[in-house]
């Protein structure tokens, strides 16, 4: 979670090694950090220090000859247009550092205490720290002042302290022939997203991500393939697909690294490794690639786009072309081509649909911290679950969060009550026709539609009332393809509650009154084959209610 708050800028003046009377001075938001550089950066187009390119500064407190670099990651326009660099607490200094090969200094350990590096300030809690560094380098005579600068901080979201970067092991993924492959399904159209703003997401992969961090501490996962050589005289790391039998020093004692890769990674994996690859399998035939993937905005990056890479790659991998896999009507086709056909195969599904994220009603995210997790047991147990489902699709506007209402939820459930009115409206009436013909019954569940009328319905209202039905099921079925789920679940409501409710079933009780001349037979079809029309319609989103008819 990024939050902002007030920290001090504040400038040390660091003596030059060559001429002692000479000062550059740099501006830091962490003092204590300075303790661990290793250079002191300016740009390269700076003139304003071009006759101190290739010079040495000593580093005060530490009295550590440092080089001065010339490097982009000073900005001339920002502070004093020279940075200092310590590579093994900033992300940026850390690139800096691998540009000009400078030595790592670790000097705050992983409980945030200063370690040994730090020399007179170990053992001291890094904000204990800052404020001796501080203090030190006034006394001292090399601190040119303080102000008070407003920065973005890394913090926690569970414990709100903040996030200190250092160096750590970790295995990477090199990210560029992953992302391209997976960049070219989708603009090739092989992978459709829904909205389809979320698929150009997928193209900014290698520029932002050039590299993934895959490692977790877990107990269970795909393990990392990499073996270390335990002789001491080698200490070789060795990665390798298949388990090898020794070290290129010819020790055989290795040992595979105990770590595996994180959640991401390991799920990333499921579309094809669930059905037995490597080998070629009747399961993997018939279920890769799936249709459909639906998924939340916020695990886009973090799940979709790494089966995509993962997919594209492994089930189409550029070094193992002998391996063959089955293809659908009995048509062969071999891993390792670069054909269209097999690079459209290699997809882990065909569409990725991007539902909305159900929000508080002030839209805020729910969360157990925050304390507005709404159950949704209870609001079903209050509401119903038809009023519930409702209320979701009604409100599922692709590209939009839901901002859930309880109140809206309410009047939901005044829809689902009026589908039950109507459906004992009619069952009513069916009690009666039975009354006057105990023959007759309605088709029980699973029973096929038999119509009851050989011609077109005859009169005004029926026909109005089927014309607009069939408008209407077109009109959802084309919502439900596009994924519309707000636009059919208000087409239903609409039809429901006013063509049907207010005017048909009105339009219609003249002529179920058989009793005082009505006719019988058109009150059968009258029911049964408007109950029908109304079970297909509403059963996509009140699907509990639907059974009444």
């Amino acid at each position: 979670m990024v939050d902002t708050e007030a920290a001090a800028l504040r400038a040390a003046g660091q003596p030059g090694a060559a001429v002692p009377t000479q000062f550059i001075t740099v501006a830091t938001t962490r003092p204590e950090t300075m303790l661990g550089d290793t250079a002191v950066a300016v740009n390269p187009k700076d003139e304003r220090y071009t006759h101190l390119h290739g010079k040495h500064v000593l580093l005060p407190l530490m009295n550590r000859e440092i080089p001065i670099i010339t490097d982009e990651l000073a900005q001339p326009e920002f502070g004093t247009g020279a940075v200092k660099v310590t590579p093994a607490h900033d992300p940026n200094d850390f690139e800096a550092g691998l540009r000009h090969n400078l030595p790592q200094i670790e000097v705050i350990d992983e409980h945030a205490k200063m370690n040994a590096n730090a020399g007179p300030y170990a053992g001291l809690d890094r904000f204990a720290a800052r404020e001796h560094v501080v203090q030190d380098l006034s006394e001292q005579g090399f601190l040119v002042g303080t102000k008070d600068y407003t920065i973005a901080l890394g913090k926690c979201d569970r414990s709100g302290t903040i996030v200190e970067p250092r160096l750590s092991t970790q295995w990477f993924i090199r990210i560029a022939p992953l992302a391209k492959r997976a960049i070219e399904v989708v603009e090739k159209g092989y992978i459709r997203f829904t909205p389809e703003n979320y698929g150009q997401n997928l193209f900014e992969l290698d520029a932002q991500h050039p590299r993934l961090v895959h490692l977790a501490a877990a107990v269970v996962g795909h393990r990392i393939p990499a073996w270390y050589c335990t002789n001491n005289d080698c200490k070789e790391v060795v990665v390798a697909r298949e388990a090898p039998s020794a070290c290129k020093c010819g020790s055989t004692k290795l040992e595979q690294d105990t770590d595996v890769l994180d959640t991401w990674f390991s799920s990333g994996l499921l579309p094809f490794t669930t059905l037995g690859w490597p080998a070629a399998t009747r399961d993997e035939e018939v279920f890769y690639p799936n249709s459909l993937m639906i998924t939340g905005f916020d695990i886009l990056f973090f799940w979709v786009a790494r089966m995509i890479m993962l997919g594209c790659w492994f089930m189409m991998p550029p070094h193992k072309p002998g391996n063959p896999r089955l293809a659908p009507k009995g048509r062969a086709r071999t891993w390792g081509t670069e054909s269209e056909d097999a690079l459209r195969a290699s997809v882990p599904f065909r569409e990725v649909y991007i539902h909305a994220l159900v929000r508080d009603a002030e839209r805020q995210k729910m969360s157990k911290t925050k304390g507005n997790v709404l159950d949704p047991l209870e609001v079903i147990g209050q509401y119903g679950t038809d009023a519930t489902r409702f209320t979701l699709a009604s409100m599922a506007a692709p590209g939009t969060d839901i901002a859930f209402s309880e109140s809206r939820t309410a009047g939901y459930r005044n829809f689902a009550n009026k589908i039950w009115n109507a459906a004992r409206f009619m069952f009513m009436n069916v009690d009666r026709i039975r009354s006057a013909d105990p023959s007759w019954r309605l088709p029980r569940m699973g029973e096929a539609y038999i119509p009851l009328r050989e011609s077109p319905p005859q009169t005004l209202e029926d026909r109005w009332i089927f014309s607009r039905f069939n408008r209407a099921a077109k009109d959802v079925n084309e919502s439900l393809q596009s994924y519309r789920f707000d636009e059919a679940a208000n087409r239903i409501y609409d039809f429901f509650w006013g063509d049907f409710c207010d005017w048909y079933l009105e339009l219609i009780k003249p002529r179920l009154a058989f009793d005082e001349g009505g006719n019988t037979t058109d009150a059968k079809v009258c029911v049964f084959e408007s109950g029908y029309a109304i079970r297909c319609i509403v059963a996509p989103v009140a699907p509990v209610h639907a059974v009444y008819y």
